[in-house]
């Protein structure tokens, strides 16, 4: 509250509104995808006007200290409603339904909000959007199963970079988890359950690339140069650029250290895989066509 009154000059509602969970979830999906593309940005522009790589490196961290998660919000919220009230008022309520419902999708946006890294936010919202956008039946309608045959072809759109077998192991994971219930709620649960434990797919394949890494060089953790070598060999789809992958894992993970405060620049193994699989479904949701915005992104 007191955050929030000094960000906006405003006093807020004593006792705020709980906002839809379909509301939230489009405003924090929002949110994420300003931040993305303003960080790319700050990237590109330091690379034109830095002179050298540490130049260019060092005009990029500085610039990161003006673009935080609060910043987004208020630009997500002025572009939906405009008023100066109403985005003050709605911006307020929307941080306390994520309070007050709780939840580890609403908590890593929460933590975002406070500075941390958006890495472990941005897969849970990337996911949240591309289940959403393409489920089979109707929402709000949560609780509605769907068959196998249009799961498969959910899995096929989320994991269209894996090869059959492998997607029939996430079917298989899905299906033991949600005791073969498949509704958008057990879903749902089950992505955030398997993406912060580092059981997704993608995760857990790049977790074992960087620890395959770390142990080939004898460290304990990686700089941004073997990190980015180590989820080159991952299968990023036929379409991918990777040499683009390859600019986005560094800067990602230059960025990623300034949120951690990382000595040395320097993350955890588990730190870096979260920056790794965002950088992987940031390019499975572009590739599934479930993305709205019409800018390219690495």
């Amino acid at each position: 509250r007191s955050v929030y009154e000094a960000m906006f000059s405003c006093r807020v509602p004593r006792v705020p509104r709980v906002l839809p969970a379909n509301i939230v979830e489009e405003i924090v999906y929002e949110c994420y995808e300003d931040h993305t593309l303003q960080v790319q940005e700050k990237y590109l522009e330091s690379k034109r006007n830095g002179t050298s790589k540490e130049s260019q490196e060092g005009l990029f961290l500085a610039s990161l200290k003006t673009s935080d998660m609060m910043q987004a919000l208020e630009r997500v919220l002025e572009k939906r409603y405009h008023l100066p009230f109403v985005v003050s008022k709605y911006g307020f309520e929307l941080l306390s339904t994520c309070e007050a419902t709780g939840g580890l999708a609403y908590g890593y946006f929460l933590d975002s909000c406070s500075g941390l890294d958006v890495s472990v936010g941005r897969v849970l919202s990337i996911i949240m959007h591309m289940l959403s956008a393409i489920w089979p039946t109707p929402l709000p309608c949560t609780d509605q199963a769907i068959g196998q045959k249009e799961l498969n072809t959910v899995i096929e759109t989320m994991y269209a970079s894996l090869s059959q077998s492998k997607r029939e192991e996430v079917m298989s994971d899905i299906a033991i988890h949600t005791k073969a219930t498949f509704t958008y709620t057990t879903l749902r649960e089950y992505f955030i359950a398997a993406a912060t434990s580092m059981q997704e797919h993608h995760t857990n394949a790049l977790r074992e690339l960087i620890e395959f890494k770390a142990t080939t060089l004898k460290v304990s953790d990686l700089d941004k140069y073997a990190f980015a070598d180590s989820c080159s060999s991952y299968d990023y789809g036929n379409e991918a650029d990777i040499s683009c992958v390859r600019e986005r894992l560094k800067y990602r993970h230059a960025e990623a250290c300034l949120r951690c405060n990382a000595p040395k620049a320097r993350l955890s193994t588990a730190e870096l895989t979260m920056v790794a699989s965002e950088t992987m479904w940031t390019l499975a949701e572009e590739k599934s066509g479930t993305w709205l915005k019409p800018k390219k992104r690495y």
